[in-house]
């Protein structure tokens, strides 16, 4: 199931960015929630893993639950002009204003997990907990 997301998360993130042929040299920013967080420590490992093969930069940075340090930690993001940001926002209505700058720099913005309630989003990922747990279950 992880890696099928993770598989799903990179090819989301490659349509966005145009191509395979033009995602060599492009930076990915991913804005985490926590790592304290086995699933999005499994996504870091996936996405990084991913990007080093196909020549992708990956900054992490890792909010540890604050909504305020995940905000400031989109605006370095877009301050250091990455092509894309992955978000998994901490608190859907506080990440608002952040996304709108990076909409305003012309950054695109993916969420996964929690939606952001306002901006736009270039996509949105997000898991069926009860299907997951069904198939967890079955293994």
């Amino acid at each position: 199931m992880k890696k099928l997301f993770i598989f799903i998360l990179v090819c989301s993130i490659l349509f966005i960015m145009g191509s395979m042929v033009y995602a060599y040299g492009k930076t990915i920013g991913f804005a985490v929630s926590t790592l304290a967080n086995p699933f999005f420590v499994t996504m870091k490992e996936g996405g990084e893993a991913k990007a080093k093969e196909l020549g992708i930069e990956m900054v992490t940075l890792d909010a540890q639950d604050s909504p305020e340090k995940q905000v400031s930690q989109v605006e370095d993001l877009i301050a250091r002009k990455v092509d894309v940001i992955i978000l998994n926002p901490v608190d859907s209505d506080a990440i608002v204003t952040a996304v709108m700058e990076a909409n305003e720099a012309g950054i695109p913005v993916i969420t996964v997990t929690r939606p952001s309630k306002g901006g736009v989003v270039a996509q949105h990922l997000d898991i069926d907990n009860a299907q997951a747990g069904q198939m967890v279950a079955q293994e």
